[in-house]
């Protein structure tokens, strides 16, 4: 039973969320061959404040 964490910056839309959740199921049981009710998951939104990369936090960087 595989139980997918999706880390990633918030912003994102249910929308988005939904197409990359079905995405990502869809990859696990072509190549997990796992059921679509055994794959999992969930979604952790890093606040901008919270991911740097070389030192620097996103939050600093212009969009």
């Amino acid at each position: 039973m595989p139980f997918i964490v999706v880390r990633m910056l918030e912003g994102r839309d249910a929308e988005q969320r939904r197409k990359f959740a079905r995405a990502v199921a869809d990859a696990a049981q072509q190549h997990l061959r796992a059921s679509a009710t055994d794959v999992q998951g969930h979604f952790v939104d890093v606040p901008r404040t919270h991911f740097f990369r070389g030192g620097t936090f996103q939050s600093d960087l212009a969009d």
